[in-house]
């Protein structure tokens, strides 16, 4: 399938960039970051057990991310029948 929204995915940086795992360089007039990637999965793993729908962005009109809290609140109802 065509892939979802990427909005939400900016939410990390700012946790990032406090935790101070980006790093920044210039290539002529773009300032480019970056980071190691296993303390950003850490992180993202981190965030996600703790509200899986952190990476989802919040425009209410997103069919892609009102999709994915549809199918998050279905397996909540599912997990907590069980």
């Amino acid at each position: 399938g065509a892939p979802g929204c990427c909005a939400g995915f900016r939410k990390i940086e700012p946790l990032l960039r406090q935790a101070r795992l980006l790093k920044y360089a210039m290539l002529e007039t773009v300032e480019l970051s970056f980071a190691r990637i296993q303390p950003v999965v850490s992180m993202a793993i981190a965030l996600l057990q703790g509200n899986t729908e952190f990476f989802l962005c919040d425009n209410p009109g997103c069919h892609s991310c009102s999709h994915a809290r549809r199918l998050a609140a279905e397996q909540a109802v599912i997990r907590n029948s069980r």
